[in-house]
């Protein structure tokens, strides 16, 4: 009966190290997201600015009509990813607040790791889609090109040209300000040491046996959430838990839950 009450005990206090970790890791993310929303608003709302110009141009130059038609469809498609952005942010924050709300609640490990591995991947979606966003000043130098090379009317294009160009600076002065990838993204990730700590003993524990190749492949190189020195650091830290265990495969080491075990 002692031995049962003892093993209560340690994974009670296990899962509050764990909350702790997660509290304090979740604590960072909010605050992150909540620049995320500002940014995320600043640029829709830039969006539809510049979809504004494009069709005001679109009515003073018909000689160039099918080309300001692909320019407001491209125009469009990045408004249509910040509104998918703005989704998996509502999504992700709404992760958040379960989290917070389970603390209450007796959970299972198991289902903790599925919440910390769900919520990696939203970060690393929304990533993904940021990235793709920080070609947009390139699309806009592109149709300042076609734009002047398509006006009838040397008035008309010195003028669009100067427009266009005036939309292409505001936009690199955006991005210059707040580089997406870096400030958002990166920044979230390599500043919550504790949250890639727990999501590498997530996998640890859902896996029960998985070599460091294997998490690095997966933290590093997938999901790029920390550099390979700081990822080496946390699995020196990681061997230190009295529910983790480590043995040598030949020049491999691998990563053991005790938990399997006690089994």
């Amino acid at each position: 009966m002692d031995i049962f009450g003892r093993k209560t005990r340690q994974l009670k206090a296990r899962l509050e190290v764990m909350e702790k970790s997660l509290r304090n890791s979740f604590s960072k993310i909010r605050q992150e997201n909540d620049s995320m929303r500002a940014w995320v608003n600043y640029h829709y709302q830039k969006g539809l600015y510049f979809q504004n110009q494009i069709s005001r141009l679109h009515a003073r130059s018909s000689s160039s009509e099918s080309k300001l038609s692909q320019a407001e469809s491209s125009i469009k498609s990045n408004i249509s990813l910040l509104r998918e952005l703005a989704d998996s942010q509502k999504k992700l924050l709404q992760k958040l607040s379960d989290i917070e709300s389970l603390k209450q609640e007796a959970i299972s490990e198991k289902e903790l790791n599925f919440y910390i591995e769900n919520i990696s991947d939203q970060i690393h979606k929304i990533g993904l889609k940021i990235e793709e966003l920080s070609y947009l000043p390139s699309k806009i130098s592109a149709l300042k090109e076609q734009l002047t090379g398509h006006l009838a009317s040397p008035h008309d294009s010195g003028m669009i040209g100067k427009k266009v160009a005036e939309l292409q600076e505001k936009l690199k002065s955006i991005i210059a300000k707040k580089p997406p990838k870096q400030k958002l993204v990166e920044k979230v990730r390599k500043n919550s040491h504790d949250y890639i700590k727990a999501v590498a003993l997530s996998y640890i524990k859902k896996y029960e046996k998985i070599s460091a190749y294997q998490l690095r492949d997966m933290i590093v190189e997938e999901q790029n959430m920390t550099s390979k020195s700081t990822f080496y650091r946390i699995l020196e830290e990681l061997e230190s838990m009295d529910e983790i265990s480590t043995i040598k495969q030949g020049k491999e080491k691998i990563f053991l839950s005790k938990l399997r075990k006690t089994a």
